[in-house]
């Protein structure tokens, strides 16, 4: 069995609308403002999969430094492995500065059967994995609900 064990989904509207969110968050503007910079959605996944030999695929979206974005995303992430179960593994992203917050998204995505956390993104999202006191509560709920970082 061939796994992919990192991938990146996105909502069709960011796929088609990739300028206005590259002026949203500028780390997303770094990597994906080049309209060659291939973005998918969990269909274009499933199709690349299954061209490839890929019989399942760990997926999240981007670590946007944006809250709100990053939930946006997650709730896809989240459709997208409820509508693949045997295909797609969703792993959470967080922002971590956004404290109280992220706690309350990361433990939403595991009771809603994201399995891990990630993609960890401490240069885009401007904080640093050194930062004990920042990422101890979100550790404790990794712990907790027994994800994959």
């Amino acid at each position: 069995m061939i796994i992919d064990a990192h991938t990146h989904i996105f909502p069709p509207d960011i796929c088609n609308r990739r300028e206005y969110y590259c002026t949203r968050d500028a780390w997303f503007d770094a990597l994906y403002r080049n309209p060659h910079a291939r973005m998918a959605t969990a269909e274009d996944l499933i199709a690349e999969m299954d061209s490839s030999g890929v019989a399942l695929a760990f997926t999240c979206s981007f670590g946007w430094s944006n809250p709100d974005l990053i939930e946006v995303t997650n709730r896809y992430v989240l459709d997208a492995v409820r509508r693949y179960p045997a295909r797609l593994r969703g792993l959470a992203v967080i922002q971590p500065t956004a404290g109280k917050r992220a706690a309350r998204e990361l433990g939403y995505c595991a009771q809603n059967g994201m399995i891990g956390l990630g993609e960890l993104m401490p240069h885009g999202q401007s904080y640093r994995l050194s930062d004990i006191a920042l990422l101890t509560p979100l550790i404790e709920l990794v712990r907790h609900y027994r994800l994959l970082v």
